[in-house]
């Protein structure tokens, strides 16, 4: 499965393609390409050609690159967007820096990608860990603060919610699945599941895919198997959307004020209810009582989970709050977007995008 970010900009190409814009995608020679859509071959676009090559390609695409609307680098290191404003600095007056995650120093025009929370902490020059100690001393809490005039716009993420059937028939386990950080609050389900034991039926699932989560993953896993909670590791997607339909609910008891949550929609387009803390951009996403629930201390939700709350949620309505982040209706804030710049005299426009 692709990182999330480059599914959610393919969809977002794939979203402009099919209003009839036209769309260039610089990736590798087998990549899918939407309708009204061209491929540029550049081998190994996660940033991690040298010099030279890079350079090649960026020189080779020049009278391409200048001619779009929107360039969007989606590879892990941004060489190639660096080297698209290095060399072509005709773009240097007019960058949209797209800010998500671990944040580049802002330009004259941003776009967050995200929340409106992930917007106002941006202003403030603070990080999602800001006001959680362990996360702060592993993360940092300083960015570079945006001022507010220089964001144009702000775009929730989206999925495609015609690849997800919703179930309405559920079992009876909770499901945590998460990369195993800190600050993804799999200690919250430990200790949730010491208080009530018998009382909670839950699956956890982790994407293994770095040195820190392995880290995290073999600190978890003795405690793991003394409390007997089944849980798998580097499932295929389809296996975890398989989770996500027969799951009771989603837990997500985030320590940090995360910028989106796609796993969240995920599970909203599966039907199935989030249990989230209410910090960062969870309020914005789920209505309390209506797609989900929200809790700001462990005693909540200690309290959720003891009184079958989720019971009481209509799940079709679940599946209506995710289907409102489909990309189809996201798509026409970039449209909009693109007017309102051009009317502020900002022909070309260079989205610099680093994934968190």
């Amino acid at each position: 499965m692709p990182h999330l970010p480059h599914v959610y900009f393919w969809l977002i190409a794939r979203g402009l393609a099919e209003l009839g814009h036209e769309v260039h995608l610089f990736a590798p020679p087998k990549s899918k390409v939407p309708p009204n859509g061209y491929l540029h071959y550049i081998p190994h676009t996660e940033g991690r050609l040298d010099l030279e090559a890079e350079y090649f390609h960026v020189k080779h695409y020049k009278d391409i690159l200048l001619k779009l609307d929107f360039v969007i680098d989606c590879s892990h290191t941004k060489q190639f967007a660096k080297y698209v404003q290095y060399y072509h600095r005709d773009y240097m007056c007019r960058v949209l820096n797209v800010l998500n995650g671990v944040v580049t120093p802002p330009v004259q025009y941003n776009i967050v990608v995200g929340s409106r929370v992930w917007a106002k902490l941006l202003i403030e020059g603070k990080s999602q860990f800001h006001d959680c100690e362990i996360c702060s001393l592993l993360y940092g809490t300083k960015i570079h603060p945006v001022k507010r005039e220089a964001i144009v716009g702000i775009i929730p993420w989206a999925q495609d919610s015609s690849m997800y059937t919703p179930n309405y028939e559920k079992d009876s386990y909770y499901l945590f699945y998460a990369r195993p950080t800190i600050y993804k609050g799999f200690d919250v389900v430990i200790k949730l599941k010491k208080v009530l034991r018998d009382k909670l039926n839950i699956v956890a699932g982790f994407g293994v895919a770095t040195d820190e989560h392995r880290y995290w993953y073999n600190l978890y896993k003795p405690m793991i198997d003394r409390l007997g909670i089944p849980h798998v590791v580097n499932v295929t997607h389809e296996e975890k959307i398989r989770l996500m339909q027969r799951a009771k609910a989603y837990l997500n008891p985030i320590h940090a004020h995360e910028p989106f949550g796609l796993l969240v929609i995920e599970a909203m387009l599966c039907a199935t209810p989030v249990i989230a803390t209410a910090m960062g951009s969870m309020p914005e996403i789920i209505q309390h009582g209506r797609s989900g629930l929200l809790f700001k201390t462990f005693e909540e939700l200690v309290n959720i989970v003891v009184n079958n709350e989720v019971e009481k949620i209509d799940l079709r309505e679940v599946r209506r709050r995710g289907e409102e982040f489909d990309y189809r209706k996201v798509v026409p804030n970039y449209i909009d977007l693109a007017k309102r710049l051009e009317r502020k005299g900002v022909n070309n426009v260079f989205v610099d995008y680093f994934p968190h």
